[in-house]
């Protein structure tokens, strides 16, 4: 017998029956724009992780890890108002630029360059950093002729990255265990993690971070405000998961919204999600496993 998901076998009858539980397992993502009465179902087959948002709202970077997306995943690029996914590309989605014209996305086999994908006609271009293992971590620059990204060279820890798109060699960001690619609107300012903990480096002069003690170590930061003076701080210790919009300078933090599916039903994983800087728009992926249960006649 064959049938997609997990199979339990429970107990079998005198008479030959069995009982049976067959375990699906998704990633599901959700969208909303604020002022919306409810999420948006952006997910597309059955392992849609949503991995960026465009500046605007009004398209999702999607990748397909399960039988949808097959042994390589794929790069989808989709309208978060519903509209059907368009497929890219084989490889891990990564973030689209601030044009909208390329996707970055790198392969699943490392090390690989990062490749990016054209949002419309047009052939893939290779970065210059196929030395490097790459994350699912990367970010374009406001500018959009650079990408920050956490990568490794072999043998070393992660740590961030800077590669121009003009075909020369990545560079190091910041101090060595920086782990970081929220880059501020103004193009000032890094956030990320080292050590535990949580700090901005600045791209200009000698990069010294400076410390965010009221950035809590299980919090994930997910982006800058559009004004460049607060970040958007998620917390997902509890459901709803809470995001919050914390100034940079104070550490004073205000509620921005909370995010949850509306039907919890095997739901195992809420993530921390995507924001855009203006905060009217969000995504958020959702880990979830339903059994059902069968009695199965005639096997034979």
């Amino acid at each position: 017998m064959h049938i997609p998901g997990r199979l339990h076998l429970f107990d079998i009858s005198k008479e030959g029956q069995v009982l049976i539980t067959n375990e699906a397992t998704r990633q599901e993502l959700y969208g909303r724009r604020m002022g919306q009465d409810k999420d948006l179902d952006l997910s597309w087959f059955d392992w849609t992780l949503g991995r960026s948002v465009s500046n605007d709202g009004q398209r999702s970077v999607l990748e397909e890890d399960g039988e949808g997306g097959g042994a390589e995943y794929t790069v989808f690029l989709r309208k978060t108002d519903g509209s059907p996914a368009i497929r890219l590309g084989s490889g891990m989605g990564l973030d689209i630029s601030p044009d909208g014209k390329w996707v970055a996305s790198t392969s699943v086999k490392q090390p690989s360059p990062t490749v990016l994908l054209p949002a419309g006609a047009g052939q893939p271009m290779n970065l210059a950093d196929g030395q490097l293992f790459h994350t699912e971590n990367l970010r374009f620059l406001p500018d959009g002729k650079s990408v920050i990204m956490i990568a490794a060279e072999a043998g070393k820890a992660p740590r961030s990255y800077l590669q121009m798109l003009d075909g020369s060699a990545p560079r190091t960001f910041g101090p060595e265990g920086f782990r970081g690619i929220a880059v501020s609107p103004d193009g000032k300012s890094v956030v990320g993690r080292k050590d535990n903990a949580f700090w901005v480096v600045p791209f200009a002069g000698d990069q010294t971070p400076q410390a965010l003690p009221f950035v809590h170590a299980d919090e994930a930061v997910l982006a800058w405000t559009t004004d460049s003076g607060s970040i958007y701080v998620s917390d997902t210790s509890s459901t709803p998961v809470k995001v919050y919009v914390v100034d940079i300078k104070t550490g004073k933090r205000q509620l921005h919204h909370e995010h949850a599916p509306a039907d919890l039903s095997g739901v195992s994983s809420i993530g921390a999600g995507h924001i855009t800087p203006d905060g009217n728009f969000y995504t958020y992926n959702v880990g979830r496993t339903l059994s059902y249960l069968y009695v199965v006649e005639g096997l034979k």
